[in-house]
């Protein structure tokens, strides 16, 4: 609502399909939450997190809770509808954002496979390299090109 009342075409929108399950919306839920932030997204946090009931939807998150965040490959399936969505009807957010001056739409990986909570998560090396290619193998079923940087993108 915030993006919409502000209307500048420069502010993009987060969606973190993780974050919005950990408050016990289901992934159906989550999916509409989506389809909300599509007008101005621009930046997508990729962890996911099993689907999980809460009484407390929408309110204080308990810690403890927030020890079970999955690759994309294996948790609630909502990165899969989203990235299939991109995959299918992709090229309005492309061209949005090219006029920004932006390559195309960021991925931001924070998996946290090892726990998380409200001031960070962890995934240690190997945690980030099942979450790395948990995402590149999503992206690649779905058909959704990557970037992926290598060591001469450093020079």
């Amino acid at each position: 609502e915030i993006h919409r009342q502000v209307n500048l075409p420069s502010l993009v929108l987060i969606f973190d399909a993780a974050n919005i399950i950990t408050q016990g919306f289901s992934p159906e839920e989550t999916f509409a939450q989506y389809e909300e932030m599509k007008p101005g997204l621009g930046w997508i946090h990729i962890k996911d997190y099993r689907p999980l009931q809460s009484d407390t939807r929408g309110g204080h998150i308990d810690e403890e809770a927030l020890c079970d965040y999955r690759p994309v490959t294996a948790g609630s399936g909502v990165y899969e509808k989203v990235l299939r969505d991109l995959a299918a009807n992709g090229a309005t957010h492309q061209t949005h954002l090219n006029q920004l001056g932006l390559p195309g739409m960021l991925l931001d990986l924070e998996p946290h496979v090892r726990g998380g909570g409200q001031f960070g998560g962890f995934s240690g090396p190997d945690g980030m390299g099942v979450a790395l290619r948990s995402l590149c193998d999503l992206m690649e079923q779905v058909g959704l090109e990557n970037d992926l940087k290598t060591p001469r993108d450093l020079s």
